[in-house]
């Protein structure tokens, strides 16, 4: 459990094991033993990594309450890796007590559809003028109208997805990512956007799940993204 936990929280930093070797006053080859789980930290050095980690000494031990190799995420071309790994660790802790909540509370998720899509969703898409009726049929499907959508994040959530707010610092080189976790839908966005910018992103990413597998190699899967989200909001 700590091996793991403390190669999260590593990662998660930014730094690199001679990096935090260096804050704490231990060697690269101590810090190794640590994520390899060949040695445990005294409990001054527990604190020391706690602190140079920005996380809880209890984080080290917290009980795992979910499975997460399942994660999968879409990113920007230019998002440097260890910007994606802080995201990466931010969104696996948030979902983490997400879930450890519903542990607490389980009375609350009943309320909480399964994440399902039309069955008159077209098989292939191979224009983006098409685009444009998709949202239409996402949005009959959801009940929603025809006016603007107040609250785009109860929206999702109350449909079967999991939003996540990320306020790690990505220097304007994270907007968003979809994927799956614990099977479930998940949309993480950034919390440096705007508002509007943020609904946009939300209802890009949806595009994503709403039209995996179904775009043709001559549709370019941003722009189409981009198109339903346009046309969706």
């Amino acid at each position: 459990m700590f091996a793991e936990r403390f190669v999260r929280a590593r990662k998660a930093s930014g730094l690199s094991m001679q990096a935090l070797a260096d804050q704490v006053g231990l060697s690269a080859n101590a810090i190794k033993k640590y994520e390899h789980g060949d040695a445990m930290p005294s409990s001054s050095n527990l604190m020391k990594l706690a602190k140079a980690l920005n996380v809880r000494s209890e984080y080290f031990f917290r009980p795992m309450k979910v499975e997460v190799q399942g994660i999968e995420y879409r990113k920007r071309a230019s998002t440097p890796q260890k910007t994606l790994a802080k995201i990466h660790g931010d969104v696996l802790d948030q979902v983490e007590r997400w879930y450890e909540l519903l542990n607490f509370f389980p009375d609350s998720a009943k309320p909480i559809k399964e994440f399902m899509l039309p069955n008159e969703l077209p098989a292939l898409v191979d224009d983006y003028e098409d685009l444009e009726a998709i949202a239409d049929t996402m949005r009959d499907y959801w009940g929603l109208g025809l006016n603007p959508i107040q609250d785009l994040v109860d929206t999702f959530e109350s449909r079967g997805l999991m939003v996540i707010l990320t306020h790690v610092d990505t220097d304007n080189k994270f907007d968003g990512l979809a994927g799956s976790i614990e099977d479930k839908p998940l949309i993480v966005i950034s919390g440096s956007q705007n508002g509007d910018r943020q609904r946009f992103t939300l209802a890009h990413e949806l595009g994503h799940l709403v039209l995996k597998g179904r775009l043709t190699d001559e549709m370019d899967e941003e722009k189409a993204c981009n198109r339903f989200a346009g046309a969706f909001l």
